[in-house]
């Protein structure tokens, strides 16, 4: 199970599927708004493509430093 949490107004850069509107359905708690939140950081766009596209699970099977063995190990 994975929850996320994000503030209303940490946008994310590369757009939200279903847009704004989608993003603004998903708030846990707050309003919405049309200010996002600016901090001055270096910012690299177009982000680096994944090795494989896939689902969460199977990007973590590939990390390096994991911290948590493996049911196989």
């Amino acid at each position: 199970m994975l929850f996320q949490f994000r503030a209303a107004d940490a946008w994310p850069l590369l757009g939200f599927p279903g847009r704004m509107a989608a993003f603004d359905q998903l708030l846990a708690a707050g309003a919405p708004t049309l200010a996002p939140r600016l901090a001055d950081v270096p910012v690299q766009l177009p982000l680096p493509p994944a090795e494989k596209q896939s689902w969460i699970y199977q990007h973590q099977k590939r990390l390096r430093n994991r911290f948590f063995a493996a049911a196989a190990e």
